[in-house]
């Protein structure tokens, strides 16, 4: 037996959502966070915006500027974290206004992303071999960038950790000392 309730699953589209898929995982997000569900609407890339930001750092935090059908500038995210409102207020306009999308959407708006900063010749976008690579070796190369970055973060965090255990056992060392005078 189907069920259909418009105003709890379709955000005024004509068109049934599928407990557990992609499309209603994003209406779930925009409903969650009171924001507009925009997967549904033409979006075009903010070339402009997206080239500022620049297409690994798009990437990074998970957002795309777009524009849309009516002409006005937004910015889409697949899922919204606090982190993530607070990424995307640093990088954009507070006036610009924040919408849902499909996880895929987003991913093939972060790829239009990388081949717009290619094309306009960003710098700190592109690798050496970006112009001539296949979209999915730039996918890749973005990946792996942000596995490498992600290690760097994590070495650094294990040398910390590991400072912290020394002082804690120079500390337990010292107790035991005190305890035994």
């Amino acid at each position: 037996m189907d069920y259909y309730f418009e105003s709890d699953t379709t955000f005024d589209y004509e068109q049934q959502i599928e407990p557990g898929d992609e499309h209603s995982a994003a209406v779930e997000v925009a409903r969650a966070w009171e924001l507009r569900f925009l997967d549904d609407a033409p979006l075009m890339i903010d070339s402009e915006t997206a080239a500022r930001v620049g297409g690994n750092e798009l990437a990074r935090i998970g957002a795309a500027p777009v524009l849309c059908d009516d002409g006005v500038a937004r910015v889409v995210i697949a899922e919204a974290t606090p982190e993530r409102f607070a990424a995307v207020r640093e990088h954009f306009s507070g006036n610009d206004e924040i919408g849902v999308v499909k996880a895929s959407t987003l991913a093939s708006l972060l790829e239009a992303t990388s081949v717009s900063a290619v094309s306009s010749g960003n710098e700190a976008d592109m690798t050496a071999a970006a112009p001539t690579a296949p979209m999915w070796g730039r996918s890749l190369e973005r990946v792996l960038s942000a596995f490498d970055d992600e290690a760097t973060r994590l070495h650094e965090l294990r040398n910390q950790l590991q400072q912290v255990g020394g002082e804690m056992a120079a500390r337990e060392a010292r107790v035991q000392e005190l305890e035994t005078e």
